[in-house]
């Protein structure tokens, strides 16, 4: 059926009661290559299509054979290619820079070895569910959601490996001709003891804009407090204006009938895509076992495993 959810996550099926036994890493199960793991989206546009050539001649020419590992280089494809420029306005000098920045980031950052390695600091980050890839909107984009309520960690290096796992993995659960994803932010309990420290959110910002550009379809803020707006005048000078247009703040009010919550959910996700929690039918209760039982594997990674 159209808009199918990819094998190994089901937006609507509870997992068992949370166990207090150790996690280990899971099982490598690759889940099948495809447009829900490439999250390439549709067809290039015809007037992006010669630029994207032109944008793949200098890559060939930036990195010949062999200059990157296969994974790397697999990530490129057009699609990735395409994405920059939009991002740059259609620039090819600035599109390609933007691109180097990225590879050379992704390189130092081990975010293939992130992805294809051991996850025991990803397990333990993800603890208490405070980033969880689930669900869709009504047009097939992926939803990520963060809960600063449930941090549970100080240090800045491990809180990235988190971020940028959740990423990729929302990445492979977007659907057949998407390639953005929806941002769910929810600030129940958001206090100083849970709240990000400057250099995190910063980080944050940088890696969604520059190293995940053209990814944002949405950002939805829920119950943001008094404590957040000092922080957010801090960083919005740091965000592309056109990221800033798709911020959307509101108030939960218990998503009641009749308020801009349940209207806004209610007009753009269904029921039975989206937790209880955010105004939709789905009972969900986080359970790291669960949620990391299956191994995600990005498409550029496939074949390039990490011996275990």
């Amino acid at each position: 059926p159209p808009h199918a959810a990819p094998p190994l996550m089901s937006a609507s099926t509870s997992p068992p009661p949370a166990s207090t036994s150790p996690v280990s890493a899971p099982a490598i199960t690759a889940i099948p290559n495809g447009p829900q793991s490439t999250g390439d989206g549709l067809p290039i546009e015809a007037d992006l299509a010669p630029l994207v050539a032109d944008m793949r001649l200098l890559v060939e020419a930036a990195y010949p054979p062999g200059a990157l590992e296969p994974y790397d280089a697999a990530w490129l494809t057009d699609h990735c290619l395409a994405r920059y420029l939009r991002a740059r306005e259609k620039s090819v000098p600035k599109a390609f820079k933007m691109l180097q920045e990225t590879v050379a980031w992704r390189k130092s950052f081990g975010v293939a070895k992130l992805m294809t390695g051991s996850l025991d600091v990803v397990i333990k980050e993800g603890k208490t569910g405070k980033i969880v890839v689930h669900g869709w909107d009504k047009s097939g984009r992926a939803v990520i959601i963060l809960r600063p309520k449930h941090q549970n960690t100080k240090a800045h290096d491990p809180q990235m490996q988190h971020l940028v796992y959740s990423l990729e993995r929302v990445i492979m659960n977007m659907r057949k001709g998407q390639e953005k994803l929806v941002l769910l932010l929810d600030f129940a309990g958001y206090s100083l003891f849970n709240a990000p420290s400057f250099k995190t959110q910063k980080e944050t910002l940088n890696i969604l804009q520059n190293h995940y550009p053209e990814r944002l379809g949405q950002s939805i803020m829920v119950d943001a407090p008094t404590l957040f707006w000092a922080s957010f005048k801090m960083v919005k000078p740091f965000i592309d204006p056109v990221t800033v247009q798709k911020i959307k703040f509101f108030n939960s009010e218990k998503y009641k009938p009749g308020t801009v919550a349940r209207k806004y959910m209610d007009e753009n996700f269904n029921p039975s895509e989206m937790m209880k929690d955010y105004g939709g039918d789905i009972d969900y209760k986080y359970n790291v076992e669960e949620y990391m039982k299956e191994r995600w594997i990005p498409f550029y990674c496939q074949g390039q495993m990490e011996d275990k």
